[in-house]
C-alpha cells in the first residue's frame, strides 16, 4: 500500500491518507488530493511532517483557496484541518486561534448552501473551543474570540438539514464537555442557553398568537409561524439530549425551564422529545454529575448506614442550581403525566420515567432539604398512577416507586422516622402531627393497598416487599400499617388474582422483621380463633361437629368457612394461613422466642386437643391438632442459622426429646431440625477449613472419587448457599458443640425409634444418626455402636424362631438383620479404624450370603468402609481401606459372581474405592516390560475389572452408569498418580473433551447443525492435533495400558462380555481419544469381524463403537478408514431382518461421516446394495434446508427460527456421555423425523414458527375485555360487590379502608365458590369437597326439565355449543331451543312445553365413548375386565419424556397409550384419500 511521503507509520495524518486512498468516492480522492499537496507543500519547505504542520499547512491553504468554485476541495481541506487539530497540540492552536476561527467564520459563511463544507466547518469550530480546556484563563482571553463562532453552530443545532444539525450538535456537547471547569464554561454555556431558549420558548408564543388572531389571512400566517418553532423545538429537543447534561448549573436551569414550558402545550411529539431531554439532564453524567461528585466528596465521613448522607453547607451550594432545576420540573412532569395517561399512555410513560429521574436527581444533590421533602409527594404522586386504566402506565407507575423507595430513602430518614415514631406512640398517638418524609412514603405505600386501587395490587406489593427489604428490622416502626393492611389481605389470599406477589410481599417482611415483630402485629391467635369458630358456628344453630367422624382428624384442614367462602369467625379468626410463610421466610431468628412464645401455645393445643378428643368434640380436637402440628413445624425454620444455639437450645433440648419420644407426628420436624443444626454448623466449620487449607496445601495430590467430591461440594453448597454474613466459624463450633452435649440423650431415643419404625420411616431417622454420629465424641459414639453391634450378632446368631431371640426389628430374621445393619450403616462416617474393623467382620460373611437384602445392606457397609476422603472434616477412618486392603480385596474376590442385582450398585462402589490400590500393584509388576497390558489372567485386578466391564450392560440404569463412570475414574487416577495430567488431573478428549459438539452428535437424531456449525467441525482436525502435541507420547501410556487390558475382553467367551467390551471401549475412546486415536485403526479390523458373528447384542455395540469412532477420530484419518468402514457398517442391513434391526442406527452413523468427510467420499464408498440410502439422505437434507428457509422467512421474528435452532443445539452440545443414545435398544418404532430429531411433519393452524398462543384473549376464548378501560375494570371488580340498600346489611362505611378490604376479599372468596368456571369447588360445612358422581348429574339433568337437555355446555341460543366448530355456532346462534324452531343437524324429534316439535342434538357415532360408565361395574358383576377391553386412561401413566425431543424418549413414554386407546390403523380405519377410495371400491362392487 503506498503511504504518504514524509509521515511516519501510525501517524494519524497517515492513516488518513490510507483509509481514502483505497475508497473510490469523490470525496476519499478529494482528500487524498489534498494531502498529498499538503505533504509537498512541508517537503518543498522543509518542514518535519506533524499534525501542527499539517494544521497550519491546511488553514493557510484553506485561507486562500476558492471555496464557491470548489466546495468538495474545502471539504477535504476541513477533513485534514480536523485531523490535525484532534491531534495537534494545544499550544500552537491556541496561538493562532484568534486567526483560524476568522477563517473557519469565512468559510462558513460561503459554504452556508454546501452541506458538505458546512460540517467540516462546524467540527473544526467545535475542536478550536474544546482547545480552551488548556488556556490559561480562557474565558477571559480566548474566549471573546471564540464567541461568535460557537454562537453560529449552536444555531445550526435547528437547521433543517439533518446532518448539519447533528454534526452541530455533536461539537457544541463535545465542546461544553472540554471546558467544563474552566473559566470558559460559564460564558459558553450561557451561548448556547440564550439560543435555546428563545427556540423553546418560541412554541408558546406562537400558540398565544395563533389563538389571539382574527382573521383568515392572520391565522394561516400564524399557524405557519406555529409549525415552524415547532419544527425547530423538535430539532433542538434532539440535540438537547446530548448538550442538555454538559451545560452549567444556571444555564441548564433556564434551558430545563423552557423545555418544561412545552410540556403545557400538550404536543405529543414535543412533550416526548422533552421527556427525553430531561431524562438525560436529571441521568448521573454531564456537569451536574460533576457538582454532585463535588457535593459528595465535601460530605462528612463516616456513613455506616444506607442511603447518601447529609451534606455540608458549603457542598450544598455546590449544586444548588442544579437541585432547583429539578425542583422546578418535578411539578409540571407530574401534571403532564396525570393527563397523559388516559389518553396517550405511551407518553404518560415517558413523563412518569422522567419524573422519577427529576425526583432521584433532587435527592442526590439535596438529600437533607429539598430532596427529603419532594420524595413523600412524589410517592403520593406515583401511587395515584397505579390506578391508571392501561396496564403499561400502572407498570410504570409502579417500577418508579420502587427505584425512588429504593435509592432515596437513607439513613437520615429513617432515624427520623423512628424518632418521630417513637414520640407519637409515647404521646397515645397513632403518628405525628408532622410527619417525617419517611412516614410519608409509608402513608403511600400504605395507600396502594387499600380498597380503591385494589386493581393495582399485583404492581403495588412488589413495591412493598422492596420497601421492607430496604428498610430492614427499621420497617416494624414505619411500615406497620402496611403490614396490617397485608395481614387482612392474607386471610382472603385464595380469593386474590395476586396471591404470588402477596406472598412474596409477606416473605420479604418476615425476612425483614424477623418473627418477633411480624407476630407482634399479626399474631396467630390459635386458641381464640378455634374458640370464634366454635362459638360462630352455636350462633348460627349448627352442629359444632357436624360431619366430623370419630376418624376425622385431617390436621391439615384449613379454617372452617362460612357460605361465602371466609372464616366463620370473621376477623376474629386464627391466622393459621401464616405459618406457611413463616416457614419459607424465617432466617436468623431466636430460638430462644420459639421456646418462650411458640412452644408453650403448641403445648396447650395439644394438651386440649387431647381432652377434646376424649370427650368426643371432634371439631375443635381436630382444629387444636392441627394448631399444634402447625407450631411445631416451624421449628425447622427457627433453627435455621439461628442466633442463639448455644445458649438456647440446652433449653429446650428436654422439650424435644420428650415429644420425639412420645409424638410420632412430630418426628419429621423435629428430626429436621436436629439435623438442620448439626449440618449447618459442620459445613460452615468444614468450609472454612476447606479455604485455609487449600491456601497452605495448593500442591497436595489426592487421590479421591471425583463423583464423591463432586456431591460432597454440592451439599455443602446447597447448605451455605443463603449463609448469613455473622454466621462464623466461631458461632458455628459452638452450635455444633452444644448440640453435642446432647446426643447421650438423643441417640438412644432415635434408636429405639428407628428399631421400632416401619422401614419406609427409617430415613429421617437414619439420616439424623448419621448427623449426630458425626459430632459425637469417638468413645460415646462407641460405645453405642457396639450396643448395636451385640444385637446384630446375635440376630445374625440365633434360630428363625429361638425362643430367646430378639424380636425388636421386624417380623423376620432377616428383616431385623437388615435393620441393625441399616443403624450400624448410619453410625459408620463417626467410627473410628477399631470401630469400622468390626463392622468388616459382621458385613464380610453376610456379603456372602444369598438373601438379597442382606447382601444389599452389607454392600453398602462395605462401600461406607472404604469410601475416601472428601474434603477437611471427613471421617476419622478415612485411610481405613489403605491398612486394610488385602482383606477387603479377598472379601470382593469371594463374592464375584455371587452378587444379587439389587446389590450390584453397592458392590461396584467397593470395587471402585479398591481398584486404584490394585493398579497401582499391578503397574509395579508391569513396570518391567513395558506396554504390556495389565492384569494377568486369573488376579484379583482382572477378575474385579471383568465385573465392571459385564456391568455396563446391566439393566438397571443407575448401576450402568455407575459402571461407566467408573471405567473413566481409573485411567483418570493412574494419570494423576503417574503426575502426566497436568494441573488439572484430567485427560481431555478431542475436541470438546468428553463433551461438547461431539456429544450432541453421538446422540441419535439430535443433530441440530447449521451453517454456522460448520467451521467448528472442520476445526475438529486442529483440535485432535493439538491434543497430541500436548500431551505427547508419555500423556497416554496409562491411559493406553488400561485400554490394552479392557481389550483382552473382546475375546471372551460369551456374546455378552464381548458386546460389553465393546462398549468400555467406546466409553473411553469418547472420553481419551486424543490419547487413543491412535490405536482405532487397528481395533476396527476386529470390531468388524466382531459384526460379522450375526449376534444382535454384539453388532449393536460395534455399531455403538462405530459412532463414537466416527466423530473421534480426526477428519483425515476417517476418510482413509472409509474404504472398509463404510461397506462394513452397512453389511448387518443386507437382510431384511438386519435391516428392519440397524437402519436407524446405522443411518445416524452414516449421516455423522458424511457431516465429516462429505457427501462425495461416502457416495464413493457406499455398496451399490445401499446406495438408494445415500441419495435419500441427500435428498432429505435438502427438503429440510428448504422448509427451514421459508419457515425463517414467513416467521414474524425473521432470522429467529435459526438462532432458536442453534440454541437448542448449543444446549445438547453441553450433554455428556450418554450411553443409551449411543446403545439404544429401539430401532424402527419412532415415528420418521427430520435432522435434529424433530417430526418433519409440521403442524397446523400456526402463526408461524413461534405460534404458541392465540393472537388475543377472545381468540382464546372467553372474550376478553376489548379496551384498557374494560380491562381495568375487570381487573378492579373482579367480582366484588359493593353493599347495596337491598342487601340486608347495617351499612358499610366506605372510608374505612380496612373494612372495605375485608369486605371486598370475602365476596371474591366467595363468588369462587359459587361459579364452577371460576376454578371452585364445593365444599360441605365441615370444609371438605363434595364430589358429585358424573351418572348423577345426568340422571339428575333427565329428571329435571325438558328444557334444560342443552345447558350443559350445547345451548344453542347461548351459542355455547360444546364440541360444535365456531363457525357452526355462528350460523346457528340466532335459534334457540325454547322457540321450538328445527335445527338442520338435529336427527329426531319430539315436543316440548309448549306442544311444538323440537329436534334432540343428533347422537354422534361414539357417543359416550369417553365416559366413566363403560368402566363402571355392572349390577351383579365383579368388576373385571372383558378380555381385549381398554383400561381407563387414568392407568396410563404420564411421564416427563414425553416432552423429550428425542424420538426414542417419546418412543418409550407413549408404550402403553395402546392399553387405554385403540389402534386406528390396526383397526383398520382409514381417513383422507385412502377413505375416499375404499368408499368407491365397496360402491363399485354392488
Amino acid at each position: 500500500m503506498a503511504e504518504l511521503e514524509g509521515f511516519e507509520i501510525g501517524d494519524p495524518v497517515a492513516e488518513l491518507y490510507e483509509r481514502n486512498l483505497t475508497s473510490s468516492s469523490a470525496e476519499s480522492k478529494h482528500v487524498t488530493a489534498v494531502l498529498e499537496a499538503v505533504a509537498d507543500i512541508l517537503r518543498q519547505e522543509g518542514i518535519k511532517p506533524s499534525p501542527t504542520a499539517v494544521f497550519a499547512a491546511s488553514l493557510s491553504s484553506l485561507e486562500r483557496a476558492n471555496t464557491e468554485a470548489s466546495p468538495e476541495t474545502s471539504a477535504a481541506m476541513l477533513t485534514v484541518l480536523g485531523v490535525a487539530l484532534e491531534h495537534a497540540p494545544t499550544g500552537p492552536v491556541l496561538s493562532r486561534l484568534p486567526h483560524a476561527m476568522q477563517v473557519l467564520l469565512a468559510t462558513g459563511r460561503a459554504a452556508q448552501e454546501k452541506p458538505v463544507a458546512l460540517r467540516g466547518v462546524v467540527r473544526c469550530i467545535g475542536q478550536l473551543v474544546a482547545a480552551l480546556r488548556d488556556a490559561q484563563d480562557p474565558g477571559t482571553n480566548e474566549w471573546p474570540h471564540c464567541a461568535k463562532a460557537f454562537g453560529a453552530i449552536s444555531n445550526l443545532c435547528v437547521d433543517s438539514r439533518p446532518k448539519v444539525r447533528k454534526q452541530a450538535a455533536a461539537s457544541v456537547a463535545e465542546a461544553l464537555r472540554a471546558v467544563r471547569g474552566t473559566s470558559a464554561a460559564g460564558p459558553a454555556s450561557r451561548a448556547f442557553a440564550n439560543v435555546a431558549v428563545s427556540i423553546a420558548r418560541a412554541p408558546v408564543k406562537a400558540a398565544r398568537e395563533l389563538t389571539s388572531m382574527h382573521g383568515a389571512s392572520g391565522a394561516k400566517a400564524a399557524e405557519q409561524r406555529a409549525q415552524a418553532a415547532a419544527q425547530e423545538s423538535l430539532h433542538l429537543l434532539v440535540a438537547l439530549k446530548l448538550i442538555l447534561g454538559e451545560l452549567d448549573g444556571s444555564a441548564a436551569g433556564e434551558v430545563a425551564g423552557a423545555v418544561t414550558g412545552l410540556l403545557d402545550l400538550a404536543e405529543p411529539l414535543l412533550t416526548q422529545h422533552a421527556c427525553d431531554a430531561l431524562v438525560a439532564l436529571f441521568q448521573p453524567t454531564g456537569a451536574s454529575a460533576t457538582a454532585a461528585a463535588a457535593a459528595a466528596a465535601a460530605a462528612a465521613a463516616g456513613n455506616t448506614g444506607f442511603g447518601v448522607p447529609k451534606a455540608p453547607r458549603a457542598a450544598e451550594s455546590v449544586s444548588s442550581q442544579a437541585a432547583a432545576t429539578a425542583a422546578a420540573a418535578i411539578g409540571p412532569l407530574s401534571t403532564a403525566a396525570q393527563n397523559e395517561s388516559t389518553r396517550r399512555p405511551t407518553l404518560a410513560v415517558s413523563l412518569i420515567r422522567a419524573h422519577a429521574a427529576a425526583v432521584r436527581r433532587l435527592h442526590e444533590l439535596d438529600p437533607a432539604e429539598a430532596g427529603a421533602r419532594a420524595l413523600p409527594l412524589a410517592c403520593h404522586e406515583l401511587v395515584k398512577m397505579l390506578n391508571a386504566v392501561h396496564e403499561g402506565v400502572a407498570m410504570e407507575a409502579g417500577t418508579c416507586l420502587a427505584s425512588l423507595v429504593t435509592k432515596c430513602v437513607d439513613t437520615n430518614m429513617v432515624r427520623e422516622g423512628i424518632k418521630a415514631m417513637a414520640a407519637a406512640r409515647a404521646a397515645g398517638k397513632s403518628a405525628p402531627a408532622r410527619p417525617p418524609p419517611v412516614i410519608g412514603v409509608a402513608s403511600a405505600l400504605k395507600a396502594s393497598l387499600g380498597f380503591r386501587y385494589r386493581a393495582a395490587w399485583p404492581v403495588s406489593l412488589p413495591v412493598v416487599a422492596a420497601a421492607f427489604e430496604r428498610l430492614g428490622a427499621a420497617a416494624g416502626a414505619i411500615l406497620g400499617g402496611c403490614l396490617e393492611a397485608l395481614g387482612e389481605m392474607g386471610a382472603h389470599a385464595e380469593g386474590l388474582a395476586c396471591r404470588a406477589q402477596l406472598t412474596q410481599c409477606l416473605a420479604a417482611a418476615v425476612k425483614a422483621l424477623g418473627p418477633e415483630q411480624v407476630l407482634a402485629v399479626l399474631p396467630l391467635r390459635l386458641e381464640e380463633g378455634i374458640d370464634a369458630e366454635i362459638a360462630a358456628k352455636s350462633e348460627d344453630g349448627r352442629d359444632v361437629d357436624e360431619g366430623m367422624g370419630d376418624d376425622d382428624m385431617d390436621i391439615g384442614a384449613g379454617a372452617e368457612l362460612n357460605e361465602d367462602g371466609g372464616n366463620v369467625a370473621g376477623s376474629a379468626g386464627a391466622r393459621l394461613w401464616l405459618v406457611p410463610l413463616l416457614r419459607q421466610a424465617l432466617k436468623g431468628a431466636r430460638i430462644s422466642y420459639f421456646s418462650e412464645e411458640i412452644l408453650p401455645v403448641a403445648r396447650r393445643l395439644g394438651a386440649r386437643a387431647a381432652q377434646a378428643k376424649a370427650a368426643g368434640r371432634a371439631f375443635e380436637a381436630q382444629r387444636c391438632a392441627a394448631g399444634e402440628a402447625a407450631l411445631w413445624s416451624l421449628l425447622p425454620s427457627f433453627c435455621r442459622w439461628p442466633q442463639d444455639a448455644s445458649e438456647s437450645f440446652p433449653g429446650l433440648a428436654p422439650s424435644l426429646g420428650s415429644a420425639l419420644s412420645a409424638r410420632a407426628d412430630l418426628r419429621g420436624p423435629l428430626t429436621e431440625a436436629l439435623r438442620r443444626l448439626i449440618q449447618q454448623a459442620r459445613a460452615v466449620v468444614n468450609a472454612d477449613k476447606h479455604d485455609a487449607d487449600s491456601d497452605a496445601d495448593e500442591d497436595v495430590d489426592e487421590d479421591e472419587d471425583d463423583e464423591d467430591k463432586a456431591k460432597a461440594a454440592a451439599a455443602t453448597a446447597a447448605l451455605l448457599e443463603d449463609r448469613p454474613d455473622w454466621f462464623t466459624a466461631q458461632i458455628a463450633e459452638g452450635q455444633a458443640a452444644t448440640v453435642a452435649k446432647y446426643a447421650r440423650n438423643f441417640l438412644p431415643i432415635l434408636f429405639n425409634l428407628f428399631v421400632a419404625a416401619p422401614p419406609e420411616r427409617r430415613g429421617e431417622l437414619s439420616a439424623t444418626v448419621g448427623c449426630f454420629a458425626q459430632i459425637t465424641e469417638t468413645a460415646a459414639l462407641g460405645g453405642f455402636f457396639r450396643t448395636v453391634l451385640r444385637k446384630l450378632v446375635k440376630v445374625t446368631s440365633d434360630a428363625e424362631d429361638a425362643p430367646d431371640g430378639l424380636k425388636e426389628g421386624g417380623d423376620t430374621r432377616s428383616a431385623r438383620r437388615c435393620t441393625f445393619m441399616d443403624l450400624s450403616l448410619a453410625m459408620v462416617p463417626g467410627l473410628d479404624n477399631a470401630a469400622r474393623d468390626l463392622v468388616f467382620k459382621a458385613a464380610r460373611p453376610a456379603a456372602l450370603e444369598k438373601d438379597a437384602a442382606v447382601q444389599k445392606r452389607a454392600y453398602k457397609l462395605l462401600a461406607a468402609l472404604m469410601k475416601p476422603n472428601v474434603g477437611p472434616g471427613a471421617n476419622l477412618g478415612g485411610d481405613w481401606l489403605s491398612a486394610n486392603r488385602d482383606a477387603a480385596e479377598e472379601s470382593l474376590v469371594e463374592g464375584s459372581g455371587m452378587c444379587a442385582p439389587a446389590a450390584r450398585r453397592y458392590r461396584l462402589r467397593c470395587v471402585a474405592a479398591i481398584l486404584p490400590s490394585l493398579m497401582e500393584r499391578e503397574a509395579e509388576k508391569d513396570s518391567a516390560e513395558e506396554g504390556v497390558a495389565m492384569g494377568a489372567q486369573g488376579s484379583s485386578f482382572a477378575v474385579l475389572l471383568g465385573e465392571l466391564i459385564v456391568a455396563t450392560k446391566e439393566t438397571n440404569a443407575r448401576t450402568r452408569q455407575q459402571a461407566f463412570s467408573l471405567l473413566v475414574d481409573i485411567p483418570r487416577s493412574m494419570e494423576r498418580k503417574a503426575g502426566r495430567a497436568g494441573g488439572s488431573g484430567k485427560i481431555g478428549g478431542g475436541a470438546g473433551g468428553g463433551g461438547g459438539m461431539l456429544g450432541a452428535w453421538l446422540a441419535e437424531g439430535s443433530d441440530e447443525d447449521e451453517d454456522e456449525d460448520a467451521p467448528n467441525a472442520a476445526n475438529s482436525d486442529d483440535d485432535f492435533e493439538g491434543m497430541d502435541d500436548v500431551n505427547g507420547e508419555e500423556m497416554g501410556v496409562g491411559v493406553r495400558k488400561f485400554f490394552m487390558t479392557v481389550l483382552a475382553g473382546v475375546v471372551g467367551a460369551t456374546p455378552t462380555m464381548q458386546s460389553a467390551t465393546i462398549m468400555a471401549l467406546a466409553r473411553l475412546l469418547y472420553e481419551f481419544s486424543a490419547a487413543l486415536v491412535s490405536t482405532v485403526p487397528e481395533l476396527l479390523p476386529a470390531v468388524f469381524a466382531l459384526m460379522e458373528t450375526g449376534n444382535r447384542e454384539v453388532i449393536k455395540a460395534a455399531i455403538g463403537f462405530i459412532k463414537v469412532a466416527a466423530v473421534r477420530l480426526p477428519q483425515t484419518d476417517l476418510a482413509a478408514q472409509l474404504p472398509t468402514l463404510v461397506p462394513a457398517l452397512l453389511h448387518c442391513c443386507d437382510d431384511e431382518d438386519g435391516f428392519n434391526r440397524f437402519r436407524s442406527k446405522v443411518r445416524v452413523v452414516m449421516e455423522r461421516m458424511v457431516k465429516r468427510c462429505g457427501w462425495d467420499a461416502v457416495e464413493a464408498v457406499t455398496p451399490e446394495l445401499h446406495s438408494a440410502l445415500v441419495q435419500h439422505m441427500r435428498r432429505e437434507e435438502v427438503r429440510t434446508e428448504r422448509r427451514r428457509k421459508a419457515s425463517v422467512a414467513g416467521s414474524e421474528f425473521g432470522g429467529g427460527a435459526k438462532s432458536l435452532a442453534g440454541k437448542s443445539a448449543r444446549t445438547a452440545r453441553k450433554s455428556a456421555w450418554n450411553d443409551e443414545e449411543v446403545f439404544s435398544d429401539d430401532d424402527g418404532q419412532t415415528m420418521r423425523t427430520g435432522r435434529g430429531g424433530r417430526s418433519t411433519v409440521g403442524g397446523g393452524g400456526g402463526r408461524g414458527a413461534y405460534s404458541m398462543a392465540p393472537t388475543s384473549r377472545r381468540d382464546a376464548g372467553g372474550g376478553g375485555p376489548r379496551s384498557a378501560a374494560a380491562a381495568h375494570a375487570l381487573r378492579a371488580v373482579g367480582g366484588a360487590r359493593l353493599p347495596g340498600a337491598a342487601s340486608g346489611t347495617e351499612p358499610l362505611n366506605l372510608l374505612d379502608e380496612s373494612a372495605m378490604r375485608r369486605h371486598m376479599l370475602n365476596q371474591r372468596r366467595g363468588g369462587e365458590h359459587d361459579d364452577d368456571d371460576l376454578g371452585g369447588y364445593k365444599r360441605d360445612e365441615g370444609g371438605r369437597l363434595v364430589i358429585v358422581e358424573e351418572r348423577e348429574g345426568r340422571k339428575r339433568g333427565r329428571d329435571g326439565d325438558d328444557e334444560d337437555d342443552f345447558d350443559d355446555g350445547r345451548s344453542v341460543g347461548g351459542k355455547s355449543l360444546g364440541g360444535v366448530s365456531r363457525r357452526t355456532a355462528k350460523t346457528m346462534g340466532g335459534f334457540t331451543m325454547r322457540s321450538g324452531r328445527s335445527v338442520r343437524t338435529n336427527k329426531t324429534s319430539r315436543t316440548t312445553k309448549s306442544g311444538q316439535t323440537v329436534k334432540t342434538v343428533k347422537s354422534k357415532k361414539g357417543e359416550g365413548k369417553h365416559s366413566a360408565d363403560r368402566y363402571r361395574a355392572k349390577k351383579g358383576a365383579t368388576g373385571d375386565r372383558k378380555n381385549g377391553a381398554l383400561e381407563p386412561y387414568a392407568y396410563w401413566p404420564l411421564d416427563p419424556k414425553m416432552l423429550n425431543r428425542r424420538p426414542s424418549k417419546r418412543a418409550k413414554a407413549g408404550a402403553g397409550l395402546a392399553k387405554v386407546v385403540r389402534n386406528t390403523t390396526q383397526l383398520g380405519i382409514m381417513t383422507g384419500q385412502k377413505a375416499k377410495d375404499a368408499k368407491r371400491i365397496k360402491s363399485s362392487k354392488y
